[in-house]
């Protein structure tokens, strides 16, 4: 089954061959025996109408099969539609825990999603410890050992709470540097926030050019 999910890739990437309909059949083949990837590539396919009609509702049951599996990705694309009631109902409780399953298992993204949930009380109680250690984890990515690029939207979500001493003690010079991380990825918030700490010197020496 190994060599059908390798078909599978080559008949989806693009040049030749490229069939998407034989490459949903083959990730099928490999789904229904056992291999969590090819369900997750299945659910994905699904998802985005890849190799035929777009179906919400079976990408769902895919990714939750990759998800059984423990695949960290599929558990957060699972969290992601529990969370939009996208293919089946809405359901935040289960949503957070999977996001809280797939950054269990080194997905960066998986933690954002258990973070912020965590810190606005959605999908169970209000937990800022837990919000500011998931998207701690989140914003820093590969650095703390997940699979995933730093989240710009994390480092600003985390950079809030030490700023306010959410979850744990202030610490505002860690803040600074954090809003400058999300600033540097592009998150135009975090720019915002940054120029008010260093403008009245907070954190860190204050610069008012």
């Amino acid at each position: 089954m190994e060599r059908c999910v390798r078909y599978a890739k080559t008949y989806r990437t693009a040049g030749a061959p490229h069939d998407l309909t034989r490459a949903r059949h083959l990730y099928e083949l490999s789904c229904e025996a056992g291999q969590s990837r090819a369900c997750l590539d299945l659910g994905v396919m699904y998802d985005a109408g890849e190799g035929g009609p777009k179906d919400e509702a079976r990408a769902r049951a895919f990714y939750a099969q990759a998800c059984l599996s423990d695949h960290a990705e599929g558990c957060h694309r699972l969290a992601v539609m529990y969370d939009a009631g996208r293919g089946g109902p809405k359901h935040t409780s289960r949503a957070r825990e999977h996001f809280d399953k797939a950054c269990a298992l080194g997905s960066a993204p998986g933690c954002f999603g258990l973070g912020v949930m965590c810190k606005a009380g959605r999908g169970g109680p209000y937990d800022k410890v837990a919000a500011r250690q998931a998207l701690d984890t989140a914003c820093a990515g590969k650095g703390a050992g997940v699979r995933g690029e730093s989240t710009p939207a994390a480092c600003f979500e985390v950079a809030e709470m030490y700023e306010d001493g959410e979850g744990g003690e202030v610490d505002k010079s860690r803040a600074r540097r954090l809003y400058e991380q999300a600033c540097e990825g592009g998150y135009m918030r975090g720019c915002s926030n940054l120029g008010e700490m260093v403008s009245g010197g907070l954190g860190g020496p204050e610069d008012k050019a």
